[in-house]
């Protein structure tokens, strides 16, 4: 019976996660309280500076913006997008896709290609002074 009640469980766990995760978006641009621990503790934009507003862009469909914020916000915007749907998918018709896709394996190729993204939205940031 609890093997039966297992995968039931974990689905569960991941759709209220991203469930909270969705709540605290919109809490945080609703509110605007937040302030950026790096920027706040360090003076320096982080890679990530400039996502939420970037995200408040894209959500108006203002992708030249969202792209001049931060180089990161559409790939991630339309990566949290398509694991959100495949969250929705697999709950209503009992499929594992996000399951599948949290067995692919980074390597150091993938590793070296997601730090340089990362670098590089990093310095655009710093030089635009974000």
């Amino acid at each position: 019976m609890d093997s039966l009640i297992q995968p039931f469980k974990k689905r569960s766990n991941s759709f209220l996660i991203s469930m909270a995760g969705i709540f605290l978006f919109v809490f945080l641009i609703v509110t605007d309280i937040y302030t950026c621990p790096f920027k706040l503790i360090l003076g320096i934009p982080c890679p990530g500076c400039g996502m939420t507003r970037a995200f408040m862009a894209l959500l108006q469909f203002r992708f030249a913006d969202a792209w001049n914020l931060n180089i990161l916000s559409i790939p991630v915007f339309f990566g949290i997008l398509l694991v959100s749907g495949l969250l929705f998918y697999d709950r209503i018709f009992n499929t594992s896709y996000v399951e599948k896709l949290s067995k692919f394996n980074l390597n150091y190729v993938h590793f070296s290609l997601l730090l340089l993204i990362t670098f590089i939205s990093w310095i655009t940031n710093f030089t635009r002074s974000i």
